[in-house]
C-alpha cells in the first residue's frame, strides 16, 4: 500500500498585492502523481469532443484548501488518511518607512538646475 501525501503550506503574497490580506490562511494541495512528459502517441490522441483541448486525467492537482489553521489543516489530512508534507513559509520582513525622511535634508537631490 502505497501513503497518499499532501502539502501544507501557508498562503503568500501574491506580485499584485501590497498588503498582507488573505496571507494568514493555510493552503492544502494534492502532489502530481502523474508525470508530466509528453510522448509520441500523446500527439496522437485528438482533443476532447466536447471542450476541445487535451485534458490531464489528474484532477486532484487542481483540487486547493484553505484553512483558518495549521492545526486544523493537519487534523483535516489525518482524517483523510494522507501524510501531510509542511512546506516553510516565505516570510518577508516588513521595513516600516518615516514618511517624513523623504525630505531629510541630507538626502541626495536627484537633479540639479
Amino acid at each position: 500500500m502505497t501513503e497518499k501525501y499532501i502539502y501544507i503550506y501557508q498562503a503568500s503574497k501574491t506580485a499584485m498585492q501590497s498588503g498582507r490580506a488573505l496571507t494568514q490562511k493555510w493552503i492544502a494541495e494534492f502532489p502530481p502523481s502523474e508525470k508530466k512528459s509528453i510522448t509520441h502517441d500523446a500527439w496522437r490522441n485528438l482533443p476532447d469532443a466536447i471542450m476541445g483541448w487535451h485534458g490531464g486525467g489528474e484532477t486532484k492537482q487542481q483540487l486547493q484548501m484553505s484553512f483558518p489553521s495549521l492545526s486544523s489543516a493537519q487534523d483535516w489530512a489525518k482524517a483523510q488518511g494522507l501524510v501531510a508534507i509542511l512546506r516553510p513559509s516565505q516570510n518577508r520582513r516588513v521595513t516600516h518607512k518615516s514618511y517624513a525622511s523623504n525630505f531629510a535634508h541630507d538626502r541626495p537631490v536627484p537633479w540639479t538646475h
